[in-house]
């Protein structure tokens, strides 16, 4: 996953994160946004790419509570675990998100 430009990745995130930051989800199926924000959160744990997810934190932010918010408690549960992840990765920056995400 390293090998992948970060000018590539960053792009792709900002349009994943754009994508769900809609309601109503343009993605109906649980699963599609479970394994959306699934995928997201190994992105951010298994690479160094930590600062595509600082460049659009602000977006992401409003995307995690809206995902907090989904009816299905899997995806609210990948979602919780995405903040703490995030969180503990980047506690400083988060912190003029947070009021965003714990709405």
């Amino acid at each position: 996953m390293d090998d992948v430009p970060q000018d590539i990745t960053n792009p792709i995130l900002k349009e994943i994160i754009s994508r769900m930051n809609l309601q109503p989800f343009p993605e109906t199926s649980e699963e599609i946004r479970l394994n959306i924000i699934k995928l997201m959160r190994k992105v951010f744990t298994m690479t160094n790419y930590h600062n595509c997810f600082v460049f659009n934190l602000t977006d992401l932010s409003f995307m995690l509570a809206k995902a907090l918010g989904d009816q299905y408690p899997d995806v609210k549960r990948e979602a919780s675990s995405f903040v703490m992840d995030l969180s503990k990765k980047l506690g400083d920056k988060i912190d003029d998100n947070a009021g965003v995400i714990v709405k």
